[in-house]
Protein backbone atom coordinates (compact mmCIF):
# COMPACT_ATOMS: atom_id res chain seq x y z
CA UNK A 1 0.00 0.00 0.00
CA UNK A 2 2.56 2.82 1.08
CA UNK A 3 4.82 1.99 -1.35
CA UNK A 4 2.87 1.89 -4.00
CA UNK A 5 1.11 4.97 -3.10
CA UNK A 6 4.94 6.64 -3.14
CA UNK A 7 5.53 5.82 -5.93
CA UNK A 8 2.09 6.63 -8.07
CA UNK A 9 3.02 9.96 -6.16
CA UNK A 10 6.54 10.27 -7.35
CA UNK A 11 5.44 9.53 -10.90
CA UNK A 12 2.68 12.41 -10.83
CA UNK A 13 5.15 14.77 -9.62
CA UNK A 14 7.80 13.42 -12.07
CA UNK A 15 4.70 14.08 -14.67
CA UNK A 16 3.90 17.61 -13.78
CA UNK A 17 7.65 18.61 -13.78
CA UNK A 18 7.78 17.27 -17.18
CA UNK A 19 4.28 19.08 -17.98
CA UNK A 20 6.09 22.62 -16.98
CA UNK A 21 9.40 21.45 -18.62
CA UNK A 22 7.24 21.55 -22.39
CA UNK A 23 5.26 24.43 -21.64
CA UNK A 24 7.84 26.84 -21.12
CA UNK A 25 8.97 28.35 -24.86
CA UNK A 26 12.79 27.43 -25.45
CA UNK A 27 14.97 28.06 -27.87
CA UNK A 28 17.63 25.25 -29.31
CA UNK A 29 20.87 26.33 -31.23
CA UNK A 30 24.03 25.16 -32.37
CA UNK A 31 27.42 25.97 -30.55
CA UNK A 32 30.77 24.80 -31.39
CA UNK A 33 29.11 21.80 -33.42
CA UNK A 34 27.12 21.03 -30.32
CA UNK A 35 23.50 20.97 -29.67
CA UNK A 36 22.01 23.45 -26.91
CA UNK A 37 18.66 24.21 -25.55
CA UNK A 38 18.03 27.08 -23.51
CA UNK A 39 14.25 29.13 -22.18
CA UNK A 40 13.36 32.26 -24.00
CA UNK A 41 14.48 34.50 -20.64
CA UNK A 42 18.22 32.90 -21.07
CA UNK A 43 17.87 30.37 -17.63
CA UNK A 44 18.03 26.74 -18.27
CA UNK A 45 20.50 26.37 -20.55
CA UNK A 46 21.87 23.28 -21.62
CA UNK A 47 24.23 21.56 -24.18
CA UNK A 48 22.28 18.51 -25.20
CA UNK A 49 25.46 16.73 -27.19
CA UNK A 50 28.77 16.87 -26.66
CA UNK A 51 30.21 14.64 -29.89
CA UNK A 52 31.25 18.37 -31.37
CA UNK A 53 30.44 16.75 -34.87
CA UNK A 54 29.02 19.04 -37.95
CA UNK A 55 25.33 19.36 -37.60
CA UNK A 56 22.68 21.52 -39.13
CA UNK A 57 19.10 22.00 -40.09
CA UNK A 58 18.09 22.11 -36.23
CA UNK A 59 14.73 21.61 -35.60
CA UNK A 60 12.33 21.14 -32.77
CA UNK A 61 10.05 17.88 -33.69
CA UNK A 62 6.27 18.72 -32.85
CA UNK A 63 5.96 16.83 -29.62
CA UNK A 64 8.23 19.94 -28.29
CA UNK A 65 10.89 17.61 -26.61
CA UNK A 66 12.81 16.31 -29.61
CA UNK A 67 15.10 18.32 -31.23
CA UNK A 68 16.41 16.75 -34.63
CA UNK A 69 19.59 18.23 -36.96
CA UNK A 70 21.16 16.66 -40.04
CA UNK A 71 24.81 15.29 -39.37
CA UNK A 72 26.21 13.73 -42.53
CA UNK A 73 24.05 11.49 -44.28
CA UNK A 74 22.25 10.89 -41.10
CA UNK A 75 18.46 12.80 -39.18
CA UNK A 76 19.34 12.52 -35.65
CA UNK A 77 17.81 13.73 -32.46
CA UNK A 78 17.88 14.04 -28.89
CA UNK A 79 15.07 14.32 -26.25
CA UNK A 80 15.87 17.42 -24.28
CA UNK A 81 14.12 16.13 -20.80
CA UNK A 82 15.58 12.61 -20.85
CA UNK A 83 18.76 13.60 -22.83
CA UNK A 84 18.25 10.25 -25.11
CA UNK A 85 19.87 10.51 -28.39
CA UNK A 86 18.88 8.33 -31.40
CA UNK A 87 19.20 8.16 -35.10
CA UNK A 88 15.84 8.98 -36.81
CA UNK A 89 17.23 7.89 -40.57
CA UNK A 90 20.48 7.48 -42.62
CA UNK A 91 21.29 7.02 -46.24
CA UNK A 92 25.13 6.54 -46.20
CA UNK A 93 25.35 5.93 -49.63
CA UNK A 94 23.45 9.51 -51.25
CA UNK A 95 25.33 12.41 -52.08
CA UNK A 96 23.04 14.80 -50.16
CA UNK A 97 21.09 15.27 -47.09
CA UNK A 98 20.16 19.07 -47.11
CA UNK A 99 16.75 19.10 -45.18
CA UNK A 100 14.28 16.69 -42.82
CA UNK A 101 11.36 18.05 -41.92
CA UNK A 102 7.89 16.70 -39.74
CA UNK A 103 4.91 18.83 -40.17
CA UNK A 104 3.28 20.74 -37.39
CA UNK A 105 0.66 18.06 -36.56
CA UNK A 106 3.18 15.00 -37.30
CA UNK A 107 1.23 13.68 -40.20
CA UNK A 108 4.05 13.90 -43.33
CA UNK A 109 7.49 14.07 -43.39
CA UNK A 110 9.93 16.24 -46.03
CA UNK A 111 13.06 15.24 -46.96
CA UNK A 112 15.34 17.25 -49.62
CA UNK A 113 18.05 13.59 -50.48
CA UNK A 114 20.17 13.93 -53.34
CA UNK A 115 18.28 17.69 -53.74
CA UNK A 116 14.85 15.67 -55.02
CA UNK A 117 12.23 16.48 -52.60
CA UNK A 118 10.45 13.49 -50.72
CA UNK A 119 6.82 14.04 -48.87
CA UNK A 120 4.97 11.36 -47.57
CA UNK A 121 3.25 10.31 -44.32
CA UNK A 122 5.02 10.64 -41.34
CA UNK A 123 6.04 7.27 -39.97
CA UNK A 124 9.36 7.16 -37.85
CA UNK A 125 9.55 3.39 -37.85
CA UNK A 126 9.46 2.98 -41.33
CA UNK A 127 12.02 6.31 -41.89
CA UNK A 128 14.24 4.70 -39.68
CA UNK A 129 14.15 1.48 -42.25
CA UNK A 130 14.88 3.82 -45.51
CA UNK A 131 18.22 3.71 -46.23
CA UNK A 132 18.22 4.32 -50.30
CA UNK A 133 16.64 6.50 -52.35
CA UNK A 134 14.49 4.01 -53.53
CA UNK A 135 13.33 2.80 -50.09
CA UNK A 136 12.00 6.84 -49.13
CA UNK A 137 10.38 7.20 -52.70
CA UNK A 138 8.45 3.87 -51.73
CA UNK A 139 8.32 6.13 -48.52
CA UNK A 140 6.99 9.35 -50.01
CA UNK A 141 3.16 8.85 -51.03
CA UNK A 142 2.63 12.55 -51.18
CA UNK A 143 4.97 13.79 -53.94
CA UNK A 144 8.41 13.59 -55.40
CA UNK A 145 9.67 16.45 -56.70
CA UNK A 146 12.78 16.62 -58.90
CA UNK A 147 12.49 19.48 -61.06
CA UNK A 148 15.02 21.48 -59.88
CA UNK A 149 18.20 21.14 -56.97
CA UNK A 150 16.30 21.39 -53.58
CA UNK A 151 18.44 22.83 -50.87
CA UNK A 152 15.92 23.54 -47.99
CA UNK A 153 12.43 23.51 -47.17
CA UNK A 154 9.97 24.92 -44.55
CA UNK A 155 6.01 23.57 -43.05
CA UNK A 156 3.50 26.15 -42.76
CA UNK A 157 2.06 26.20 -39.68
CA UNK A 158 -0.82 24.79 -40.53
CA UNK A 159 1.42 21.69 -42.43
CA UNK A 160 -0.85 21.90 -45.74
CA UNK A 161 1.77 23.89 -47.64
CA UNK A 162 5.37 23.25 -47.87
CA UNK A 163 8.16 26.11 -49.07
CA UNK A 164 11.60 25.27 -50.89
CA UNK A 165 14.04 26.61 -52.20
CA UNK A 166 15.63 25.12 -55.15
CA UNK A 167 18.25 26.18 -57.44
CA UNK A 168 17.16 27.41 -60.97
CA UNK A 169 19.85 26.98 -63.40
CA UNK A 170 19.64 29.91 -65.71
CA UNK A 171 21.80 29.90 -68.90
CA UNK A 172 25.76 29.84 -67.89
CA UNK A 173 24.07 30.42 -64.36
CA UNK A 174 21.41 30.64 -62.18
CA UNK A 175 20.00 31.19 -58.93
CA UNK A 176 17.74 30.25 -56.15
CA UNK A 177 13.94 29.76 -56.37
CA UNK A 178 11.11 29.70 -53.44
CA UNK A 179 8.54 27.20 -54.43
CA UNK A 180 5.15 26.26 -52.41
CA UNK A 181 3.79 23.07 -52.59
CA UNK A 182 -0.03 22.56 -50.99
CA UNK A 183 0.43 18.96 -49.60
CA UNK A 184 -2.71 17.11 -49.50
CA UNK A 185 -2.51 12.90 -49.21
CA UNK A 186 -3.64 10.17 -47.16
CA UNK A 187 -2.56 8.94 -44.42
CA UNK A 188 -1.84 5.15 -44.57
Amino acid sequence: GAAISALTTATAQADVAVAARLSAPRIAFLNANDVWAVDTDGSNLERLTIDGGHKFNLRWMPDGRTVIYISGRCVQGIDFITKEAGTLTCFNSAEALDGFEVSPDSRYFAMSLNRILYIGDYNADRLKQATSPADLAAAANCLIYSGNSVKSLQWSRNGEQIAIIAFIPLGGGGGDSVRLFNVTCGAE
